[in-house]
């Protein structure tokens, strides 16, 4: 049973935003800004130790949690949780924190739902424009270009996919682009 009260609106998750995470924080979580542009989102805060969004009844789940969160916080995060959970059992969290598990798993003792580590949250952050060091075309990758095209892919997946590509895929991949840009024959 969820202690108080702390659904909000957009523009007081926003100003929550704002105030509560650091500037890296705000890097890794700028989707909070891209969902609470809507006015008709699900939002929730203590205005001190968590914030939880998401944009409808279906997409992931985005929250972040202080690292000093105290216990009753975690409790109230875990009730929010787990009721989202028994709307959909398939929801996706994304979560950053040190106390991201403890909370995860109080949420499915709650709903009764088992939880799935898919990957690590990824966020890159330019904070400098950086004017590039060669203007040109991109070349056909040639055999030296194996590892590289291997890490690409890899990274791509990861990114885009929100998946882990087995490393014997992803060499296959840089092989097979390899033979198909050289027509099988050796560069």
């Amino acid at each position: 049973m969820i202690r108080g009260n702390y659904f909000v609106d957009n523009v007081t998750a926003l100003q929550d935003v704002h105030s509560l995470l650091t500037f890296d924080e705000r890097i890794t979580f700028i989707l909070f800004e891209l969902i609470l542009s809507e006015h008709k989102v699900y939002a929730w805060s203590d205005h001190k130790s968590f914030i939880i969004c998401q944009p409808n009844d279906i997409m992931p789940i985005w929250a972040w949690f202080a690292d000093d969160i105290d216990e009753n916080a975690v409790e109230c995060v875990a009730d929010i949780i787990a009721a989202r959970i028994l709307q959909d059992s398939n929801i996706q969290l994304n979560a950053c924190s040190q106390k991201s598990r403890e909370i995860l798993e109080l949420a499915c003792e709650k709903s009764g739902v088992d939880i799935e580590k898919i990957m690590d949250l990824n966020a890159y952050a330019c904070k400098n424009l950086i004017e590039p060091e060669y203007i040109g075309e991109a070349g056909v990758p040639i055999k030296a270009d194996r590892n590289a095209m291997t890490e690409l892919i890899t990274e791509f997946v990861e990114d885009a996919e929100h998946q882990i590509i087995p490393l014997e895929e992803a060499e296959g991949f840089a092989v097979d682009h390899l033979s198909a840009s050289h027509f099988g024959s050796e560069p």
